[in-house]
């Protein structure tokens, strides 16, 4: 990388939008140079071009949960478990006590309290203890939130199923986005709509 991969990832940063020819202006580049520079961050894992969504205007909840796990196979375990949980936002091994953090949003405080207590990554077998937080986002505004708009899945990526859960029972969980059992997709359709 060099200086003119920076500024393509700066630009990039502050609006994902930009086209070529207009990035090339601003960096100084044709179109084509700037094409290939970003094909080449891509391919080597550099960079990636994402959508993200603004956390205020769908009233998303946020939490960050810290775990202390009781070994690096169990953390390995949970990590491998949850990577692909449509809810987590981000997964971090950290020193010290809390040895594992993990960022999760729900739609609204009801389907955040089930996630915390019902299928979180928290609950699984080798979390010795956990803190979660619960707050608001002051930044970054926009955040890569998952959104699934159909599956015929039946089981959550962790294995878990909707329908044995009691919350979910009683409609106070909008359930997993990974599965066709999920109720949240008009949630996050009607708020953008404003």
């Amino acid at each position: 990388m060099d200086r003119v991969d920076l500024a393509i990832i700066e630009e990039l940063r502050k609006d994902g939008r930009l086209s070529l020819s207009d990035l090339g202006r601003k960096i100084g580049m044709s179109h084509v140079a700037v094409r290939r520079r970003l094909k080449k961050l891509i391919e080597n894992k550099i960079m990636r071009v994402s959508t993200e969504l603004n956390v205020r205007t769908f009233e998303l909840k946020l939490s960050m949960l810290m775990m202390e796990v009781e070994t690096y196979e169990k953390m390995t375990e949970l990590v491998n478990t949850y990577i692909k949980c449509p809810r987590i936002l981000m997964i971090l091994h950290c020193l010290g006590g809390f040895n594992l953090l993990a960022m999760i949003w729900a739609e609204d405080e009801d389907t955040l309290k089930s996630v915390l207590d019902s299928c979180s990554i928290r609950t699984r077998e080798g979390v010795r203890r956990s803190e979660v937080c619960v707050g608001e986002l002051f930044y970054p505004e926009y955040l890569p939130i998952p959104i699934i708009t159909s599956s015929e899945a039946e089981v959550s990526p962790c294995g878990l199923d909707c329908e044995d859960c009691k919350r979910y029972e009683e409609e106070k969980c909008l359930g997993c986005p990974a599965t066709r059992k999920y109720k949240g997709l008009a949630v996050l359709t009607s708020a953008g709509q404003g």
